[in-house]
């Protein structure tokens, strides 16, 4: 296998080797679209890959640096739900479980679920109710295209952010981030999809400083 690393060498891998259509396919891309979003838009640092069989619920990894103390970090686990159906109660329990299994009592971590799918108002529920740091980002599933200018492919949704329609944390990981000085950030906007020809509602979001 060529050597894949981010969004765009597994593009370059996968055109011609794998089909777009599988869910090997969609579920790899968007891990390294997600991984793409986090570190060039939510200030995440080494953010790494994981996904693959055996992964014990985890697809990525990385962390934030606290801003009230140099010397700690807040790290998190990422699960990514590529699939279009609606996100329901169970899921959030068993990320509940990875973080037990996972965190350690000597650092703060949470659990980041990311999709473009809707949470059901059973999973909102479970998601406020369980006792550990949950982040539900949604993100869009954007096929990166070949840009015949900049002779590589390209995903202009992923590189501006605006992939991210929005995120909410539960009010644990609220208070864990704003312990470290952190928040999120989120911004109205209106984007062109050109690909429907409409102006479409966006919601810029990223995590930053307080």
């Amino acid at each position: 296998m060529a050597y894949v690393h981010d969004l765009y060498s597994y593009m370059e891998y996968a055109a011609g080797n794998v089909n777009e259509n599988s869910t090997v396919f969609r579920g790899t891309l968007y891990e390294y679209s997600v991984q793409r979003v986090l570190t060039n838009h939510f200030g995440a640092l080494d953010v790494v890959r994981r996904g693959r069989a055996g992964d014990k619920g985890v697809d990525l990894t990385g962390y934030w640096n606290s801003a009230v103390d140099s010397e700690k970090q807040i790290s998190f686990f990422v699960q990514c739900k590529s699939s279009a159906a609606k996100l329901n109660g169970r899921l959030f329990r068993e990320m509940a479980g990875v973080y037990n299994l996972h965190a350690s009592k000597s650092t703060s971590s949470l659990v980041i679920v990311a999709s473009p799918s809707l949470m059901t108002q059973n999973s909102l529920k479970e998601f406020q109710r369980l006792t550990v740091p949950l982040v539900y980002c949604r993100i869009e599933y954007v096929l990166p295209v070949f840009d015949g200018k900049l002779q590589q492919y390209w995903s202009a949704a992923v590189e501006d952010g605006t992939a991210v329609y929005s995120i909410l944390a539960n009010g644990i990981a609220t208070k864990l981030l704003e312990e470290n000085g952190l928040s999120i950030k989120q911004d109205h906007m209106l984007r062109l999809d050109p690909l429907h020809d409409m102006v479409q509602n966006s919601v810029k979001a990223t995590v930053g400083v307080a």
